[in-house]
């Protein structure tokens, strides 16, 4: 067990301290091994498990000119962090400390120092975030009715004067939730036993208190396809589809794509 967590710890080490352009030295190794974790070992026994790592497949290399140790393969690619680091700072429909909750996750699969590059490129906080705490848990709560077959419960909030959500639903509104949809950086949840027959949408980050009925949906009707209805929702609006022809300049084309018109 010992040498399975000293393993852990050197993998670890390795994973913050290391990456394709830096290397650790071993009296450094050692140092973070026991200041961070409390393991005190030698240099042969540090040694023994960086080859056992190796041979289970880790990408670690010895740099003769750094004298060092480096993981030079982590699970995401700098890039593919940054990427996904930005696409979670940029999404209004969740709050910022979820952003941020999320992110610190994803960058501790990397290096310290992909943290310190990404965090010298983020200039000021997204101004659009939402302001629901509840949106987390309230999408695994949805999650888990979707997953089992049950119905849910919730309030649906509105924007006021103040500029603020508020609740105005009198009474809770059960529904059958079906699908979490994605459109335009917003989440929709697509649900059926609503206030009108076939499918209806709610903004996800307009939902709040929802509590899991033990009721069970019935199945959908065959004509029923919950992919071709949101596709055919231009910002997923709930009224009656049209079909309209847009006449434009060449020139405004790039205003215009970003948009699906094609619906």
């Amino acid at each position: 067990m010992e040498k399975q967590l000293a393993s852990h710890a050197i993998l670890q080490v390795l994973t913050n301290e290391t990456d394709e352009n830096h290397s650790i030295q071993m009296a450094s190794l050692m140092s973070e091994l026991s200041f961070i974790y409390g393991i005190y070992t030698e240099r042969h026994a540090v040694g023994r498990n960086i080859n056992m790592l190796k041979e289970y497949d880790y990408p670690i290399v010895y740099s003769p000119s750094d004298k060092g140790y480096a993981l030079i393969d982590h699970l995401l690619t700098k890039t593919e962090q940054f990427i996904l680091c930005n696409c979670i700072h940029a999404s209004p429909f969740l709050t910022a400390e979820s952003s941020d909750a999320l992110i610190k996750k994803l960058q501790g699969t990397g290096s310290r120092f992909y943290k310190a590059e990404y965090q010298s490129i983020i200039y000021h906080p997204n101004p659009r975030k939402i302001d629901n705490p509840q949106f987390m848990k309230n999408m695994t709560t949805v999650y888990d009715a979707i997953a089992h077959g049950y119905k849910v419960s919730f309030d649906y909030m509105h924007y006021g004067a103040d500029m603020k959500m508020h609740i105005k639903n009198k009474k809770p509104i059960i529904v059958e939730p079906r699908y979490i949809a994605y459109q335009l950086s917003q989440a929709y949840l697509i649900i059926t036993g609503g206030k009108f027959p076939g499918f209806m949408v709610f903004r996800f980050d307009k939902i709040a208190n929802v509590r899991i009925i033990h009721q069970k949906v019935k199945g959908l009707d065959s004509d029923m396809d919950a992919c071709e209805y949101s596709n055919s929702k231009l910002f997923m609006y709930n009224g009656e589809s049209m079909n309209v022809t847009f006449k434009i300049k060449k020139d405004k084309l790039d205003q215009m794509v970003v948009i699906d018109l094609t619906v």
